[in-house]
């Protein structure tokens, strides 16, 4: 009240509470708010996937295996806050990532640029920002981890070389400003002019494996093992209202284990910690998305297109319109 009073248009907000934890202790912070009968001006979590858990009557902290937990307790969110009366307010996730641990190569991998894309693609509707939690791995630095990675959750490593999860924001910034269609694994959207930018992922799920082990445990050479499958996917695109007698280009954004991913690029140098200079500086030249252009042809004011990605790829296809 009296940041409003000396600041009409500024906004509070609060309280950074973790969202997914514990759903009594959600419920407990929004039942303060209204016994309180002062609300913020916007409600702010941080999240990351673990529960709540006991051993011996000792509280700690287990990881969660459902890859849609993110979705499911946002959704469980709005549910509670509808079911005690709480006023419609925005969400925004503070401080947000899939892991907590700094020793964790996931963190590096593929995977990690898919679970980013799918979950801002997944809660579009659910939250009003999401808020990554660390841009480089310095951040983390330790004496025990000097590597080239060393499973920090930063978006670029100590040497400033991209990882995937860098390339995933990346690739989010060419979306246009209104929504065509979105579904699990895709999102369309336009502008005003109607230029048409679609990002696709092909995310795979964790397999039990990867939940038997401590997140430092799993190492860089058996680091694919930990999915369900290695299975491409296909996707089948049918464009209508387009402009007729015209020819698209499609312009390809493509980061996969061929393209941008320093974790399999370094284990072309079986992972050595031991790299000259040179080596490091090519590295972070390489490890950039492939870039290239197809053209397709509209047929009676539709468009048709297949697109194959591999196992955990990421994509952005922009679509302009050429005479």
């Amino acid at each position: 009240n009296i940041v409003g009073r000396y600041a009409p248009k500024a906004k509070v907000g609060g309280a950074g509470n973790y969202l997914g934890w514990n759903r009594d202790h959600t419920d407990s912070v929004l039942r303060m708010w209204i016994d309180s009968g002062i609300y913020p001006d916007f409600l702010t979590f941080t999240y990351v996937p673990y529960s709540v858990g006991e051993i011996q009557s000792e509280r700690l902290s287990k990881r969660k295996s459902d890859e849609d937990d993110l979705k499911n307790t946002l959704i469980d969110l709005k549910r509670s806050m509808l079911d005690l009366g709480f006023p419609e307010k925005k969400v925004y996730l503070s401080s947000w990532n899939m892991t907590r641990s700094s020793r964790n190569y996931f963190n590096d991998s593929l995977w990690k640029a898919c679970y980013i894309i799918k979950c801002c693609i997944d809660n579009l509707d659910n939250v009003d920002g999401i808020i990554y939690s660390q841009l480089q791995d310095s951040l983390t630095d330790y004496f025990d981890n000097q590597d080239l990675l060393n499973g920090s959750s930063g978006l670029l490593s100590r040497d400033m070389i991209s990882k995937p999860a860098f390339h995933a924001f990346r690739l989010l910034k060419h979306l246009q400003q209104y929504l065509v269609a979105k579904g699990d694994n895709y999102i369309i959207t336009r502008d005003e002019y109607g230029k048409i930018t679609i990002i696709l992922h092909n995310f795979i799920n964790r397999n039990y494996l990867y939940f038997l082990k401590e997140e430092n445990e799993n190492t860089l050479k058996e680091h694919y093992s930990f999915f369900e499958n290695q299975d491409a996917k296909v996707f089948h695109f049918n464009l209508d209202n387009m402009m007729t007698d015209c020819t698209y280009e499609l312009h390809h954004h493509v980061v996969n284990r061929n393209h941008g991913s320093i974790l399999d690029e370094w284990s072309k140098f079986e992972f050595n910690n031991n790299l000259h200079f040179d080596d490091i500086d090519y590295l972070r030249t390489i490890t950039i998305p492939r870039i290239y252009s197809t053209n397709e042809k509209v047929s009676e004011g539709r468009l048709e297109f297949d697109v194959m990605l591999e196992p955990l790829e990421i994509r952005c296809i922009s679509l302009r319109p050429i005479k």
